[in-house]
């Protein structure tokens, strides 16, 4: 059974929903070397020479420029950039007085001195009369006089 189809049953229907991402995929292999250059080949010497030749190029071209800077500061031709140092200015005035300083530490003690020589035995003294009523009190030497 065969039948005939229409223009509508042959329309696009819509656009699916996207997939979801994989991983990366596997490194491809090496590719095949590409042709050889055409024009000669430079040996390590023309190479050498050619680099030279711009070289010299690039320098011949700001060499006039760098030769009129170093003529104007030349001293030869009475022209230079800057002139020779001046005479020393006048003195400053005296600045303020500055704050005193802080107080040291206390010192450590010294070292102990030389020992005395011994003192001689005084001679006997004058026996005293008590009185009955008398207190007995004893006279004590002044602080002033020498412990000898």
């Amino acid at each position: 059974m065969h039948r005939e189809l229409t223009c509508m049953e042959f329309a696009k229907g819509n656009t699916g929903k996207k997939g979801i991402k994989d991983g990366k995929g596997a490194k491809g292999g090496k590719g095949s070397r590409g042709d050889k250059g055409q024009g000669p080949g430079l040996t390590d010497e023309q190479v050498l020479q050619l680099c030279r030749g711009v070289v010299t190029a690039q320098i011949s071209q700001y060499a006039s420029s760098i030769r009129g800077k170093c003529s104007q500061g030349c001293p030869i031709n009475n022209r230079t950039l800057i002139g020779p140092p001046g005479a020393g200015g006048p003195s400053g005035s005296p600045g303020k007085t500055g704050k005193s300083g802080k107080a040291g530490a206390k010192g450590s003690r010294g070292p102990q001195g030389d020992r005395g020589l011994g003192c001689q035995k005084g001679g006997e003294g004058e026996r005293g009369t008590a009185q009955p009523g008398d207190s007995l009190m004893m006279t004590l030497p002044s602080p002033c006089s020498p412990p000898c």
